[in-house]
C-alpha cells in the first residue's frame, strides 16, 4: 500500500523531504499539542472509530488505529526526530 506523501521544507538542506501523510499529521500534532496529545488529535482528524480506517485492505478497530498511531509516534521520536532537527524541518524551543 502506498500512502500519500507530503513534502516538508528542509531549509538546512536547501531542499524538501517527503514524509507520509499520517507521519506529517502526527508531526504537526506533536508540534501543536505535544507528544501526549498527538495520537488523540490525529485519531479524531482521520475518523478513528471502528471501521473508518483501512490499512492493508483491512478495517481497523479504534484500538488498532490508536496502536498504529502510537507506533508511528514512537518511530518519529526514535528514528526521525534527530534527522528532522538536523534538516531544519522542526526545531526545539523553550
Amino acid at each position: 500500500m502506498i500512502l500519500p506523501r507530503l513534502p516538508l521544507a528542509a531549509p538546512n538542506a536547501g531542499t524538501a523531504i517527503e514524509m507520509s501523510n499520517i507521519d506529517a499529521m502526527l508531526l504537526l500534532a506533536i508540534c501543536e499539542k505535544g507528544w501526549d496529545s498527538a495520537v488523540k488529535l490525529v485519531t479524531k482528524l482521520i475518523g478513528g472509530d471502528d471501521g473508518e480506517v483501512i490499512l492493508g485492505g483491512r478495517s481497523l478497530s479504534r484500538k488498532e488505529v490508536q496502536q498504529h498511531l502510537n507506533d508511528r509516534v514512537m518511530h518519529i521520536r526514535t528514528k526521525q526526530l534527530a534527522k528532522l532537527l538536523e534538516l531544519g524541518v522542526v526545531m526545539i524551543s523553550d
